[in-house]
């Protein structure tokens, strides 16, 4: 049953899940063909569903801004963390 965008309850997130995955696709693409590890920022969707997209797709981790989000009690990083600490 489909559900009306005028039902949802705000803030609501909307994707178009085939765009999403081909933006991910490419993104993961270009970092591997560039030789580097991608850690996309997590700050756009705060989901653990497209973490895990990102993540499935090749990224080595995602970033975050703040402390609380790399604790990561809404289980975005879908794994394992890592703290980098910012360049000089």
């Amino acid at each position: 049953m489909a559900m009306n965008k005028i039902e949802l309850d705000t803030p609501a997130l909307i994707v178009d899940i085939d765009k999403l995955k081909h933006n991910i696709r490419d993104m993961a693409d270009f970092a591997a063909n560039q030789g580097i590890q991608l850690r996309p920022h997590a700050k756009t969707h705060k989901t653990p569903e497209i973490a895990a997209l990102q993540l499935g797709a090749g990224a080595v981790g995602l970033t975050v801004a703040k402390l609380s989000e790399a604790r990561d009690p809404g289980g975005l990083s879908a794994g394992g963390r890592e703290q980098t600490p910012p360049p000089d």
